[in-house]
């Protein structure tokens, strides 16, 4: 039988991991979006004063629709929820929205942008959905120097460092789009 100090020790020790932890994520997620916010940035920046700048809006929209949803479904950590959900978007946005403009009475600009903007949000989503499920079945590594860079460490954090990945991809395709519109303009 414990006794009732060792029990209230265990108890405190207890709390105190909880409290770090969760402390950990909330910083951690605050971080990411703080980056994801700037790779963002980084994108009107390049757009800025081309004919693509008016894109941007909607797209950034699209964006914190986009992480919000993959945050509550990456949360909730269900595979089976996962894999519906990137259907049901791949599907809905790639197909039918797409139909559904194509044949609609919108002119042919604001039917373009309504196609741009559903393939951008499923494509976000699936990546984000994606980097998700590699951090989580990544196989088991500890690192040598930070004892606490471990497989559980990386799961417990993988909504973080999922959205800090998409924000260096965003802040490549920043740079690429940038020669792309350079090139182009000559």
């Amino acid at each position: 039988m414990e006794s009732r100090k060792l029990k209230h020790k265990r108890n405190r020790f207890n709390l105190q991991h909880f409290l770090i932890d969760n402390l950990i994520l909330v910083l951690s997620v605050f971080v990411s979006i703080l980056i994801y916010g700037f790779s963002l940035i980084l994108w009107g920046r390049v757009l800025k004063g081309t004919i693509y700048f008016d894109l941007l809006d909607s797209l950034l929209e699209i964006n914190i629709v986009v992480i919000g949803l993959f945050m509550m479904i990456g949360y909730a950590r269900l595979k089976y929820l996962n894999i519906v959900i990137e259907s049901l978007f791949k599907i809905l946005f790639t197909v039918w929205v797409a139909l559904i403009v194509q044949f609609s009475s919108l002119n042919q600009i604001e039917q373009n942008a309504w196609i741009i903007v559903s393939v951008f949000a499923a494509a976000y989503l699936e990546v984000l959905l994606k980097i998700n499920d590699y951090f989580h079945d990544m196989a088991d590594f500890q690192h040598k120097k930070y004892k606490f860079l471990n497989k559980k460490f990386v799961a417990n954090l993988s909504i973080p460092l999922s959205i800090i990945t998409l924000s260096a991809i965003n802040i490549f395709i920043s740079y690429s789009v940038k020669d792309l519109l350079v090139t182009i303009s000559n």
